[in-house]
């Protein structure tokens, strides 16, 4: 009996090292379980910081093709306008000459004659006629040199001031500096320009108000590119193929914009300081029908 009851406690307690044996394989078990759960979180949050960073990386390439968009079209929206300013500087320039030459001819003469010094004026008596010809003949030549560069001058300068500007906008893409705006264009070629109209005998005060709303324009296009550009196109996006709609269409807005810079504004400039809207109307109603006249 004792035998047997040995044999059996040694069974048992063999039976119990196998139990702990076996839980302590199952413990490690769980923790390699657990380890690989560990892992697994660990790979997820991984894949998650990855695809945080795609998606930041994609939308910092988004926005810095969005900024290098905008300013790609704003830079050719301030080429457009110096353009536009160059060519209605020449509009401007060539329709003041028109305008001086159908209303201000006899003005021009006036001017240019009253430099002939009058047949009375006396002579001292030791002085010598070659002398008296010679300050005559060089007092006429000062007097319409000074008439003449009067009236010239301020249509030279805007021509020359639009040479600089086609010169500048061929050979660089830097765009106009306000200063130049206001001190150049909007100051000296604005008094200039003011005493060259008034010598031709145009209205200088009209053609200044003219000239400084043309000179204003072109100072907001290029100070507030941005907000002229929304005026006219839109907001900026990656496809322009489709407009946002409004009740205002935007092509409607640019065919108004580039008719109004370039064309009508310097037109008006140039003429309305010598004649009313009337008078400039009829004098082109009468050029028809003299051109019409002649056709038949």
């Amino acid at each position: 009996m004792v035998s047997i009851f040995e044999k059996s406690m040694v069974e048992q307690c063999r039976s119990n090292d196998l139990k702990t044996l076996e839980l302590g394989l199952k413990m490690k078990e769980l923790k390699l379980k657990e380890d690989e759960l560990a892992l697994n979180l660990d790979s997820n949050n991984l894949n998650r910081s990855k695809l945080a960073m795609g998606e930041s990386k994609a939308s910092f390439k988004a926005e810095k093709f969005k900024t290098q968009l905008e300013d790609t079209v704003h830079d050719e929206l301030k080429k457009k306008c110096i353009d536009c300013l160059i060519t209605g500087l020449l509009i401007m320039s060539s329709s003041l000459l028109y305008g001086a030459y159908v209303y201000s001819y006899e003005r021009i003469t006036e001017a240019t004659e009253s430099c002939t010094p009058s047949t009375q004026e006396s002579s001292s008596w030791w002085t010598p006629k070659s002398v008296v010809s010679f300050s005559s003949r060089f007092h006429i030549l000062w007097c319409q040199v000074q008439v003449m560069s009067r009236m010239m001058f301020g249509v030279l300068m805007i021509f020359a001031v639009a040479y600089l500007l086609m010169q500048r906008s061929t050979t660089s893409s830097q765009t106009m500096p306000v200063t130049f705006i206001l001190l150049m264009l909007g100051i000296g070629c604005g008094y200039c320009g003011k005493l060259c109209v008034d010598t031709l005998g145009g209205s200088g005060n009209v053609w200044l108000l003219y000239w400084e709303i043309l000179c204003l324009l072109h100072f907001l296009s290029i100070c507030w590119t941005s907000a002229l550009f929304r005026i006219l196109h839109g907001p900026v996006t990656a496809s322009q193929t489709t407009e946002e709609k409004t009740n205002f269409r935007y092509w409607i807005r640019r065919v108004l914009f580039y008719a109004i810079l370039p064309v009508f504004l310097p037109l008006f400039c140039g003429l309305m300081p010598f004649a009313s809207l009337g008078q400039w109307k009829d004098h082109f109603t009468l050029k028809v029908s003299d051109f019409n006249g002649t056709e038949w």
